[in-house]
Formats: structure tokens, sequence, C-alpha cells
């Protein structure tokens, strides 16, 4: 990523950056998390990922059904 002064004029600093790689790291990043979240849902086994702390971040309906929990319910709770 690269910055530039495109002009000085009249005591207003004019700044331009380029963030196109930015942009499309974003862009894969999201792609890549919308595959993960349909394979965890998706898949029959159970599925739990947690953080490194312990908490759930991710759970499936597999996961839920089991432990007997409402959808979103288990996100954030400890592991």
């Amino acid at each position: 990523m690269q910055g530039f002064v495109v002009g000085l004029r009249g005591g207003v600093l004019i700044q331009m950056e380029d963030n196109t790689q930015r942009k499309q790291s974003q862009q894969a990043a999201m792609r890549s998390h919308a595959q993960l979240e349909q394979l965890v849902e998706r898949s029959a086994q159970l599925v739990c990922i947690c953080d490194p702390a312990g908490r759930q971040q991710m759970v499936n309906p597999e996961f839920e059904r089991c432990h007997q929990l409402t959808p979103g319910s288990a996100v954030g709770n400890l592991a």
C-alpha cells in the first residue's frame, strides 16, 4: 500500500492511497470465512470451534441438537 501526495493548495493537503491490495485481501478472507461456515453448517459430525480462551466461536446444528441447545446459544460460552 502506498500513499502519495496529490497536491497542496491554499494550506490544504490532499493525499490519496491505493488500497486495492487491502480490499482484495479482505474479500478473499470473507470468501474463506463463508466457505468455513458452509462446511461447519453442513457437517454431520459435531463441530465446535473455540478461541484460545476456550470460548465457543462457532458450532454447527448437529452440535446444538446433540447438546439440546437453541440455535446460537452456545456461541460465546466456555467449552
